[in-house]
């Protein structure tokens, strides 16, 4: 994310990781409560040490599991249609029982919630919160087998039970008294059950509420009231009645005053009941149906959570009527005899807890009482409340947060990390966690990263991220190592800023520190980093470096006569010109009023470093036109060079600026070397770069023909035409002698359209006399580079009368590579010429295999490194040939000089040869003459 300035982006980073570690462990080491997390799969996610002893399955053999490999449902499909449920519609499962068969063979009975973890609307993961009731069951079970042992069981039961007659509580066992810490029955005898309530059940006082301070004389508000309505938590119990009255077992007058049950429960009619009903009521109140033995089977409504009111006043409906069953002599059982909820309750010291509540009305002498079991599920509640507020803080959280197992692999990302970086959550999941850091090997700075992890459970720092799309963003992460009650690593956490606009704002900074404030060039200091930087490079690779002093001639005079302004405006004209004339890895710097210094890095020759010198001297020489100012100026230029005049920065400066002098004492517009006997290498260069420009103006060129043969047929189908020179003085040049200096001097554009002219019409010729051959061309860089390309072949086969079928093409793999996405379309544009074309010296180059199906080529040309020495080669040359075949494309070896490698290369089923063979052989042909001709 941005943040507003370096620091700022930092500070909530550490906070959130601290309150999303302190809510997981909050759940964790919890061991009343077991609680596990399952994706779409019904893979285990987390399972915490509560799960490890009810089930007794450790953490480590569970997590990655699928559950039903782990735990055996009585009612499987029921509980897969509740999993199913809960992650189609979003919303929190209410608890319900399932009886449950562990790998070792233990049958338990536990209540379990599933609560979904949502993003962008997107259910990504379920937990499950159980709580055993095994204990609770067998009871129940007993209970209902064995009537006569009622009392002994009630008053042995580790269940609060309380009696109830109307709305009144008429006994209670040990446990009830434990749970409500009553000193004596008398503190709950004769008492209503709403008397022990909060009466803000749903998270905020209702009205005509009086404060809990006021309810049964007790304290108000505990912490875990203020806890919940400060985080807005859902309330348990959804409201369906219109009076929004709790059930006349807890209602009672909010002055506490009595009511008569039999008025009380006749508040509210069945009809009333019916209309809530339809309306939707709470998923936290429960039917029990007592026949089919299901327990807590869900109801209509909403399962989110969110409650305005109260208990519904079915709840009433059905005290009432079992009173008017009672009065008429009727019996209303199955599924209307019990009824379970989810209540908050106050305890006779004032303090508040949660309490699931199961109310069943039983026969007594012709009569009715409500048994009451209140089961403590505070420890589920918070589990529940930390699990919401951690999927809150995770989902709502500026910052995008990863969270993966203990293998590294990714489990979920919150809705700001798609933001920022465009991956949605289904992308990532079960990807590893990869970091990087530009300048730092990949695999060096993952070791540094989960080194530190290891060592200390924290690391943070700068990372280097890639969006969707592939864009590249700069930001900082912070990672913490989340450990289990047995603390063993289970999880690691990942928090991610975007720091674009602190990064930008920093780079502009040092920018402006090492940048010249009139010409925006890099100044001194800048410019002794990169100087450091290169002799470094320089001595490891054993390379040279040059240095160029530049200084304007009478500078001063423009000064003086037109004024500082517009010596400013020359000085920014000549930086731009300067810029022009060097590589993008050269650095261009000025040191100050009007003296300027290149630095060229990795040059090949003193010769390339007088090359970039004239052309500075050149571009200083063009006119400048500033505003109504006609101006001319010229430059001294200074060289030194690395390592032969010098291993130091400030000595090649220095000496740099001697040879400037020099140039500046013999007549200024010129440069020096410092190395005065370098001269005459630099003036060999020069006169072969005036020699190649008086080279095409006076004809020098011509072409050599080398034929291409077809090995099947033995007869020549091409011929490739090569550059020579026919120097005046050193007689016939091959282009290795040259074609440097061409390219230097900026000729290899009009050479080469000179060659493609040629080619054609001698290709033309060659057919006129009855012999249908095709010419092959070689391109060189810049031609395949320039705007103009394709109309140059176009005149030149115009010119001929030559049909594009008959020229063939030239590129070496690099230049095609080195071309981007730009070569591809050049490509398709030649081949909708008509022209053939073919990958030179294929094998020795760089390409991408994987592209190269992508290209309109024809041919595969075999370097004729690999055939010279057959030895070793062998399977480089069948894999060549193998893959022109599979591409359709012909392949042609270059360089066969003996029948060895003609027949091998037969036996390989090669297409094409050229060399020293086809050459003998043509040659005693009348096409052998015409070429020679």
């Amino acid at each position: 994310m941005e943040n507003e300035n370096p620091t700022a982006g930092q500070t909530p980073v550490p906070d959130a990781l601290d309150l999303i570690s302190r809510l997981i462990d909050t759940v964790e080491p919890a061991q009343l409560v077991a609680v596990h997390c399952m994706d779409e799969a019904a893979k285990v996610l987390f399972w915490n040490s509560g799960c490890a002893e009810l089930y007794g399955i450790a953490p480590q053999d569970a997590l990655g599991r699928p559950l039903a490999s782990l735990l055996t449902f009585e009612r499987g499909a029921e509980h897969a249609q509740a999993l199913a449920d809960a992650w189609r519609s979003g919303r929190a499962k209410p608890a319900q029982d399932w009886q449950v068969g562990t790998a070792g063979g233990r049958r338990l009975w536990v209540s379990s919630t599933l609560f979904p973890v949502a993003q962008d609307g997107k259910v990504q993961q379920v937990f499950c919160v159980d709580v055993d009731i095994t204990a609770r069951r067998l009871e129940e079970e007993a209970l209902r087998a064995a009537g006569i042992n009622f009392r002994q069981m009630y008053l042995r039961s580790s269940d609060a039970i309380l009696m109830l007659q109307g709305d009144r509580v008429t006994d209670l066992n040990p446990a009830a008294m434990q749970l409500f810490k009553c000193v004596s029955r008398e503190q709950m005898v004769g008492h209503r059950l709403h008397d022990f309530s909060t009466l803000q059940q749903s998270g905020k006082q209702l009205p005509g509420d009086q404060p809990d301070a006021e309810a049964g004389g007790r304290s108000g508000s505990s912490s875990d009231d203020l806890a919940a309505s400060r985080s807005g938590e859902a309330p348990e119990v959804l409201a369906g009645s219109r009076s929004g009255e709790p059930p006349e077992a807890l209602a009672g007058s909010r002055s506490g005053s009595p009511r008569n049950s039999q008025t009380a429960s006749r508040s509210g009619s069945p009809d009333d009941s019916r209309g809530a009903s339809r309306s939707g009521g709470s998923p936290d109140v429960r039917s029990d149906s007592r026949r089919d033995g299901r327990a807590g089977s869900q109801t209509d409504g909403q399962t989110d959570g969110r409650i305005d009111g109260r208990i519904d006043s079915r709840i009433d409906s059905r005290i009432d009527r079992r009173i008017d069953g009672q009065a008429g002599g009727q019996d209303h059982g199955g599924s209307d005899s019990s009824l379970r909820y989810d209540w908050r309750f106050l305890n006779c010291a004032g303090e508040a807890f949660w309490a699931e509540v199961l109310m069943t009305s039983i026969s007594l002498d012709h009569g009715y009482l409500f048994y009451v079991v209140v089961r403590d599920i505070t420890a589920r509640k918070q589990a529940e409340r930390t699990l919401h507020l951690a999927a809150q803080v995770f989902e709502n959280c500026r910052d995008a947060i990863v969270l993966t197992d203990r293998a590294k692999r990714i489990i979920a990302v919150n809705r700001s990390f798609t933001l920022i970086t465009g991956y949605p959550a289904e992308a990532m999941q079960g990807r590893p966690l990869k970091m990087r850091r530009d300048g730092v090997g990949a695999d060096d700075f993952q070791h540094l990263v989960w080194q530190e992890m290891d060592a200390t459970g924290h690391w943070q720092g700068e990372v280097s991220c890639r969006r969707r799309d592939g864009g590249l963003f700069p930001g900082w992460l912070s990672l913490t190592t989340i450990r289990d009650s047995a603390d063993r690593v289970s999880n690691y956490m990942g928090m991610l800023s975007d720091i674009t606009d602190r990064k930008r704002s920093e780079d502009h900074t040092r920018h402006l520190a090492e940048h010249d404030f009139l010409t925006d060039l890099p100044n001194r200091v800048l410019l002794l980093d990169r100087l450091s930087l290169a002799l470094a490079a320089a001595r490891r690779n054993h390379t040279m470096l040059a240095i160029l002093f530049i200084d304007l001639d009478r500078f001063k005079e423009v000064n003086d006569t037109l004024g500082h302004h517009v010596g400013d405006e020359l000085l920014k004209e000549i930086a731009q010109r300067l810029v022009k004339c060097v590589r993008g890895a050269d650095t261009v710097s000025r040191q100050g009023g009007d003296e300027f210094l290149i630095i060229l890095a990795d040059i090949g020759g003193v010769d390339q470093a007088a090359h970039v010198a004239g052309s500075v001297l050149s571009a200083i020489n063009q006119p400048f036109q500033l505003g109504p100012h006609a101006l001319h100026v010229s430059g001294s230029v200074g060289i030194s060079i690395y390592p032969n005049d010098g291993d130091r920065i400030e000595q090649l400066i220095d000496n740099a600026d001697v040879a400037m002098y020099h140039a500046k004492e013999s007549g200024r517009n010129g440069f020096q070397f410092f190395n005065a006997d370098m001269h005459a290498q630099i003036a060999e260069r020069v006169q072969m770069e005036n020699g190649l420009r008086q080279a095409l103006r006076k004809q020098e060129f011509e072409l050599a023909f080398h034929a291409e043969i077809d090995i099947a047929s033995g007869r020549p189908v091409g011929v490739e035409a090569l550059l020579r020179w026919r120097h005046p003085e050193l007689g016939l040049l091959r282009p290795e002698r040259f074609m440097a200096a061409a390219e230097d001097a900026g000729l290899m554009i009009p050479i080469g359209n000179w060659v493609l002219q040629q080619a054609c019409l001698s290709a033309q010729r060659w057919h006129d006399a009855g012999f249908r051959v095709g010419v092959a061309v070689n391109l060189s860089a810049a031609q395949f580079a320039q705007k103009n390309l394709l109309s140059s072949v176009g005149e030149a086969l115009r010119s001929a009368g030559l049909a594009p079928a008959s020229l063939e093409l030239e590129l070496t793999e690099a230049i095609i590579m080195k071309g981007g996405s730009a070569a591809h379309d050049t490509l398709q544009a030649l081949h909708g010429l008509g022209v053939r074309l073919t990958i030179d010296d294929f094998g020795t180059g760089y390409s991408r295999l994987g592209y190269l199906k992508d290209y309109p080529v024809d041919k595969l040309k075999i370097d004729q490194s690999f055939v010279a020495t057959l030895d070793g080669n062998t399977g480089v040359i069948s894999a060549i040939i193998g893959m022109a075949r599979s591409l359709n494309m012909l392949a042609i070896a270059e360089g066969v000089e003996t029948q060895e490698q003609l027949d091998f290369l037969r036996a390989e089923g090669c297409d094409l040869y050229q060399g020293y063979l086809a050459d003998a052989q043509v040659q005693a042909g009348p096409l052998g003459k015409l070429l020679a001709g």
